[in-house]
């Protein structure tokens, strides 16, 4: 019975995959050349990401998973036809040897299939993902950025490394903007409310960066460890002040004022709280304002 309630499970994260481009395209999920998955992993068995793309034409999809400093270490190319879902899932398509591994996805759409994704390539694709943890019958929303051919670093896919994405043009915050990511957490490490806070660059931030906590009773300077090149997971509970200072919880913000070396910035937030009974997603908000 549980076995058949997992699939029952992963099947509703890939069939809302279906209905949610409709709801989203007003925000995030425009069609274009490419897809920019900014966080994703599988494993232990049970826990997966599961990504569901549709293209308005027909063509072949070339993806690539690269790790959280942006090394590619694994990739891929499939057949997509039009108005096609195609559902597929992290464990079911990378190397196994990647299990546990905490990585950002890219996927683009090769119209003409010419190896190449340029302006000869039709801007038709688009995806929705879904972190699932069939364990503890889980599922959680993974917001996807849309990009077009002219974001990538190069154009050609088996060249992709390190620096596949140049610039994410749309929703993205740069230099001289701030994007506020909020949290809930209650002082206590691993259990009750907690939140991570998810961050993606196009270029590397400084090892430590520093932002401005913001709570219901309270403002102050924090400095936050960004130990990865492109993609960094903040525990918002490791941070000393808003451990310590009951000024910052529950809820607040962190308002980081977007630095040159950082690039394009997208952010979100995973927010665990017995009272939800399931992981919610919080999207960065960002502000031409410093």
């Amino acid at each position: 019975m549980k076995e058949r309630t997992m699939r029952t499970l992963l099947a509703v994260a890939l069939a809302l995959a279906v209905v949610v481009p409709g709801a989203q395209a007003a925000s995030l999920n425009i069609y274009t050349n490419c897809m920019l998955l900014p966080w994703g992993t599988f494993g232990p068995a049970g826990v997966t990401t599961a990504v569901g793309l549709t293209s308005r034409s027909d063509g072949a999809v070339e993806w690539a998973f690269f790790d959280e400093d942006g090394d590619r270490q694994d990739d891929g190319r499939f057949q997509i036809e039009s108005d096609e879902l195609r559902g597929i899932t992290l464990d079911g398509v990378l190397n196994p040897a990647l299990a546990g591994t905490t990585g950002f996805m890219l996927f683009c759409l090769d119209s003409n299939e010419d190896g190449v994704i340029d302006s000869n390539d039709a801007p038709n694709l688009v995806a929705n993902a879904f972190y699932v943890d069939l364990n503890n019958a889980d599922v959680a929303y993974l917001p996807v950025w849309s990009l077009p051919y002219s974001a990538l670093d190069v154009d050609t896919p088996e060249d992709w490394d390190e620096e596949p994405v140049a610039i994410i043009p749309l929703l993205a915050a740069v230099a001289g903007h701030s994007l506020d990511m909020q949290y809930l957490v209650d002082g206590t490490i691993g259990t009750g409310d907690n939140t991570r806070v998810i961050i993606f660059t196009t270029d590397e931030p400084s090892l430590q960066v520093s932002m401005q906590a913001i709570g219901p009773g309270g403002q102050v300077g924090v400095d936050v460890e960004l130990p990865n090149s492109r993609l960094n997971v903040v525990d918002v509970e490791s941070i000393d002040e808003i451990a310590d200072l009951t000024g910052l919880r529950p809820s607040g913000y962190l308002r980081w004022s977007i630095p040159v070396n950082a690039g394009s910035v997208v952010a979100f937030s995973l927010v665990s709280s017995p009272a939800f009974g399931a992981l919610q997603t919080l999207i960065g908000n960002w502000s031409t304002l410093p």
